[in-house]
């Protein structure tokens, strides 16, 4: 499984967290549609996670100077 919010705070920590993205197979061509919303769902997880730490970096590095 991709890991988790805790570890993805660049973009290429979410490049990794997509290269490790499975999606389970149906029994029948293609792959289970509940399961890619699921997946999709804790991409945007990640991506608003890494935006957010990156965005109180940047107001932490404003505040500073």
């Amino acid at each position: 499984m991709p890991q988790t919010s805790q570890h993805c705070r660049t973009m290429e920590d979410i490049a990794h967290y997509i290269e490790g993205m499975r999606f389970r197979k149906k029994l029948v061509g293609g792959v289970d549609e509940a399961d890619v919303w699921k997946q999709i769902e804790a991409l945007h997880k990640e991506y608003e996670a890494v935006f957010l730490a990156q965005e109180l970096a940047h107001q932490t590095a404003d505040e500073a100077h």
